[in-house]
């Protein structure tokens, strides 16, 4: 029996081809922090998909270790979280070799040919499953964290922990509280230290008792004490609004 052996068709071997080299290469992918290195700003990441080998085998990808933690920042400034385990973030995959960037900013002939591998990564942390939206407030820009929580509208007011907590100018603060504090004290010691009291004296004339007048001391007689009342602790130094208010 004669078999005819058709020749292989263009269009086949094109796709075939095409996919052969999309399998290899890597853009992007959605990944979980399993591990996060504080001293080199680096993490372990397991991607969340699994990869097809071949129109029978499926794979899990390797885990990736020591991935370049995006941070935004710019002139020395930056932004910091609390890169926490099972955080997800995507990973971006350089088009060529990043060891002699990552290790000392070398410019330089990359060490190999690899492009678009899955050893050069970069992890950009900030994305939610759909199953797990954020409590987003929706207009204005807000810094949530863990006990505290900034607010600044669009109108430009700047609202600490949803109203409960104040940011203020403390030095007029306590420039106002201390001459309440002076003008209480001198109220004390013009009342109880100037104003004579009646009282009973243990002198007599005859069989009747004469009555006379005794001043009160604050530091001796423990009544009109001047006011101990301290607004130092009140500041927060690790908090400054520049013109809110103005």
């Amino acid at each position: 029996m004669t078999r005819n052996i058709l020749p292989p068709d263009l269009e086949n071997v094109l796709n075939r081809f095409k996919n052969q080299i999309f399998s290899n290469l890597n853009c992007m992918q959605i990944g979980k922090i399993s591990k996060y290195d504080k001293g080199t700003q680096s993490v372990e990441v397991e991607i969340q998909v699994k990869r097809r080998i071949n129109e029978t085998e499926i794979k899990e990808y390797p885990l990736l270790t020591e991935i370049p933690l995006f941070i935004m920042q710019g002139g020395g400034a930056f932004l910091e979280f609390p890169i926490k385990k099972d955080d997800y973030c995507l990973v971006f995959f350089n088009d060529r070799d990043i060891d002699n960037w990552w290790v000392d900013e070398t410019v330089a002939e990359p060490n190999t040919l690899r492009k678009h591998s899955l050893s050069d990564g970069f992890a950009l942390v900030g994305i939610n499953p759909k199953d797990k939206p954020l409590d987003l407030n929706g207009e204005n820009v807000v810094l949530n964290a863990t006990g505290f929580d900034l607010e600044v509208k669009t109108d430009k007011d700047i609202i600490f922990n949803e109203g409960t907590d104040f940011a203020v100018r403390y030095n007029e603060l306590e420039t106002a509280f201390n001459q309440l504090k002076q003008d209480f004290d001198d109220f004390v010691s013009q009342i109880y230290g100037l104003h004579t009291h009646p009282a009973i004296t243990t002198a007599t004339v005859g069989a009747t008792a004469v009555v006379g007048k005794v001043t009160l001391t604050p530091t001796t007689d423990g009544i009109g004490s001047p006011s101990s009342a301290d607004v130092s602790n009140a500041k927060i130094d690790n908090i400054m609004v520049n013109g809110v208010g103005e």
